[in-house]
Order: structure tokens, then C-alpha cells, then sequence
């Protein structure tokens, strides 16, 4: 139950950061322009440089300081609850553990790198090497979240198989 708090809670603060704090920076200090960690699709290095002449030097320290905080916690958050619920759920298979853990700290560490690397291309958007891989990060960072979503199904699943299998008559019985 407390796992699946706290997991609740990081996964609503990581929304929070990306569908309130985000669009409203965009929208109050980018001149509406779009924030780079919302483009599904990456971004190319002419679209990022119309962000970053949007921003003034304010904005763009604004812009660092929104990475250097609540995008710092989010992503810790979904570490820790994720990894407890890895843990938990993980009950004898040594497969769904590692492979778990895997994507979590992988995703975390994508996100805080993204983050890293956005703040660097910000300062110098010229740079379309940095460009490029800022807008990669944030490619991986919304695949490894969907692999977040995934451990969750493959959890759904396995919790079904193993229930089953421990009903008399059900799936597996006689094992």
C-alpha cells in the first residue's frame, strides 16, 4: 500500500512538472514558444534556437532553475517508488527484478543527463551536436517512462499468472 502511495505521488509530481510548471514557464517567459521536453518527436536544432530567442538572460536562468529543482525531485521520486515497487513485486524472479531496476535507473539517469544537457544547449544553441543530443535524451526519456509503464503491466500480469497458479483448478494448477 505504501509503495503504491508513493508511487502515486512521484508519478502526479512528475506530471505536474511536465503539464503545469513547463507550459506555464513556456507560456510566461518563452513568449509561448514550446519547451523542448514536451516535443514527442525530439526537436531540430532551428526550432530549439527559436527558444532559446525567446528567453532573455532571466528566462533562461528561470529555465535552469526549474531542472535544478522540481525536475530534480520529480525524477528521484519515480526512482524510488518505482525501484520499492520492482522490489515488492519482483518475488522470486530474478528476471522481472533486473530488468526492472534496469529501466528505473535508467530512466533516471537519462532524465537528470536530459536535463543536464538542455541546460548546456541553452547556453550555447549554436552547438548542434549538444542540440542533437539534448533532443535524444528527451526521446529516451519518454521511451524509458513507457518502460515504466511496462513493468507496471508486467506486473499486472505476473501477479494474475501467480495467483492462478495457486488456486486450486485455476491456470498452472498441479504444477
Amino acid at each position: 500500500m505504501l509503495v503504491g502511495v508513493l508511487m502515486a505521488v512521484a508519478a502526479l509530481f512528475l506530471l505536474y512538472v511536465n503539464l503545469v510548471i513547463l507550459p506555464g514557464f513556456a507560456s510566461a517567459m518563452a513568449g509561448g514558444h514550446g519547451v523542448p521536453e514536451l516535443r514527442l518527436l525530439g526537436f531540430e536544432a532551428e526550432w530549439f534556437r527559436g527558444f532559446t530567442d525567446a528567453m532573455d538572460d532571466g528566462a533562461a536562468e528561470a529555465y535552469r532553475s526549474i531542472h535544478r529543482s522540481t525536475a530534480l525531485i520529480a525524477p528521484l521520486g519515480m526512482a524510488v517508488g518505482w525501484a520499492a515497487f520492482v522490489l515488492l513485486q519482483s518475488r522470486g524472479a530474478a528476471l522481472f527484478r533486473w530488468v526492472g531496476l534496469g529501466v528505473v535507473a535508467l530512466f533516471t539517469i537519462v532524465y537528470l543527463l536530459g536535463s543536464s544537457v538542455l541546460d548546456r544547449a541553452v547556453a550555447d544553441p549554436q552547438d548542434e551536436t549538444l542540440v542533437g543530443m539534448a533532443s535524444l535524451l528527451m526521446n529516451l526519456r519518454g521511451a524509458l517512462l513507457l518502460g515504466m509503464v511496462a513493468l507496471l503491466v508486467w506486473a499486472m500480469l505476473r501477479s494474475e499468472q501467480w495467483a492462478a497458479a495457486r488456486v486450486p483448478g485455476g491456470v498452472g494448477a498441479g504444477r
